[in-house]
């Protein structure tokens, strides 16, 4: 008998002598393998891997998330409205840069359910909290934030439909905008400038008889040009946000979206005077509130921090406290590592229990993991005759 491994003659059939195949076993094997078959798509070809296809477009995404960034950075306090980012200069709420998303995850099938959409302007109500979920509650309580001069985060303090969130996510700060109007006119007097030498290049390009400098003369006009479209384009979208921003009708202008998509017009604000804190009120059923929790909790204390960063909705992150510090300007802030992103300004830092620590308040540039919260008892004392107890 001949081995089919390795080709050795032998006697026995059994075992080969020379390489030590058990020739039963390798029977069973190649029947089993045999009567497989590839997997077959609808239309009968054989499936393929569509790993190529996830990690193709994530640098699509992360372009596009890019570009939105970039375009945030020129707009009012360095961010626009949607896609749901706020200003910068130590505020975390301030334009996003990149979405990204793990690239080693295999593609999922979502069900039907989830390809399905509600008819135009109807939402679907958020399921109630999984009891035994205090995380997820305290994500239901939080809610987005938009004005036409940015956006941040902020979170439901009692059953009067009382939001605390932080005074610059909702202020109108009248100068800053007088140097977002300095801003767009330099760009307007860039945009004439530039407009004046593309016509003295035109008319260069008219008088030219040389071939090579009517080439060079023509590729400069089609370079100035393309990039004056650009840079005209930034410049009606600033315009039009200029306008949205000083034809607001304040504070009818501050919109805030629940969990389940339904939106609110703010009815009042109350600003603090001492701490960047402002309380909303809204009129009409609300979720269950957060409970406060007043006690300083020990260095390395879990804790979670619940927003909308990089427009993101009701995102939560982990992290630990870090220490607790006084500041005259700014009372108790809660230290912590729990990511702070871009929009997470105004939203709650958590306990384990989902009782609120603070409110999510600014980062150290230049830093990571560095993050500030204000404490809740500084807001408690602060509203305390507006919130109910």
């Amino acid at each position: 008998m001949q081995c089919p491994k390795c080709g050795f003659e032998q006697s026995s059939s059994e075992i080969c002598q020379s390489c030590g195949l058990v020739f039963a076993k390798h029977a069973e094997r190649q029947t089993f393998s045999g009567g497989l078959s590839p997997p077959t798509s609808p239309t009968g070809e054989a499936s393929r891997p569509t790993g190529r296809k996830n990690h193709l477009s994530l640098p699509i995404i992360a372009v596009l998330a890019l570009t939105a960034g970039l375009w945030a950075g020129k707009l009012y306090f360095g961010t626009p409205p949607p896609p749901e980012t706020g200003p910068a200069v130590g505020h975390p709420q301030k334009a996003a840069t990149a979405v990204l998303a793990p690239a080693s995850l295999p593609p999922q099938r979502p069900s039907v359910a989830e390809h399905q959409s509600p008819p135009m302007g109807v939402s679907i109500p958020e399921p109630a909290p999984p009891r035994g979920n205090p995380i997820v509650a305290a994500r239901t309580a939080t809610v987005f934030i938009k004005t036409p001069w940015g956006s941040g985060s902020g979170f439901f303090i009692d059953d009067q439909g009382h939001i605390v969130t932080n005074r610059h996510v909702v202020q109108f700060d009248r100068d800053k905008l007088r140097n977002f109007r300095k801003k767009i006119e330099q760009l307007e007097n860039s945009l004439k400038q530039e407009k004046k030498n593309i016509r003295i290049l035109e008319e260069r390009l008219s008088r030219a008889t040389d071939q090579t400098l009517r080439q060079r003369i023509g590729d400069d006009i089609r370079s100035r040009r393309e990039q004056y479209d650009k840079y005209d384009g930034i410049y009606l979208k600033l315009q039009q946000q200029r306008s949205s921003i000083e034809y607001s009708d304040y504070p009818a202008a501050i919109k805030v979206t629940l969990i389940n998509g339904r939106e609110f017009i703010v009815s009042d604000v109350d600003y603090s005077d001492r701490y960047d804190l402002a309380l909303l009120t809204l009129d009409g059923p609300m979720p269950p509130a957060l409970k406060p929790n007043f006690s300083h909790l020990n260095p390395g204390t879990k804790v979670y921090s619940i927003g909308n960063p990089s427009g993101l909705r009701h995102t939560v992150t982990a992290g630990i406290i870090s220490a607790y510090r006084g500041y005259q300007e700014t009372g108790t802030v809660i230290q912590t590592d729990a990511p702070i992103n871009p929009g997470n300004s105004g939203g709650p830092l958590v306990d384990e229990q989902g009782r609120v620590l603070g409110v999510n308040t600014a980062i150290l540039n230049n830093t990571q993991g560095i993050g500030f919260a204000i404490s809740i008892k500084d807001v408690w004392e602060e509203f305390s005759g507006k919130i109910s107890q």
